[in-house]
């Protein structure tokens, strides 16, 4: 994989995580306003005859927040670990552009080294 392809691929990534996080926040913001709803019907009541209905609706409206929240959870797993993937796709590129150059500098150094010493030991021609 070239360089470009992987910083694209790693830009992809993120990109997708981010878009998942802001659909995350948005759950959770309509998962609060519906929990500060159950709250203020349970807390607040119009009528002692409709206090079944109330906690009913209360009831459905805070199983329906903690499905929201629970998927957002889910959600966020998934964030975590396109994250973890872009930072290694990262981390690849930075070290890919580098491998082998000590190796190859260091080879050049020691022919470099060796050549006086490979010349006194070739025949001459006498």
């Amino acid at each position: 994989m070239t360089k470009s392809s992987s910083h694209l691929r790693a830009s992809r990534i993120l990109t997708k995580a981010i878009e998942k996080t802001d659909k995350v926040q948005e759950e959770l913001s309509v998962a609060a306003d519906n929990l500060e709803q159950a709250n203020a019907v349970l807390t607040h009541p119009e009528a002692i005859t409709q206090v079944a209905n109330v906690v009913a609706d209360a009831v459905a409206l805070n199983v329906a927040t903690e499905a929201k929240v629970q998927d957002a959870v889910e959600e966020l797993e998934t964030v975590k670990e396109l994250i973890k993937n872009a930072q290694v796709e990262q981390s690849s590129d930075k070290t890919a552009g580098r491998m082998g150059e000590g190796s190859a500098s260091l080879l050049k150094y020691i022919e470099a080294r060796a050549q006086p010493a490979l010349d006194d030991d070739k025949p001459t021609g006498s």
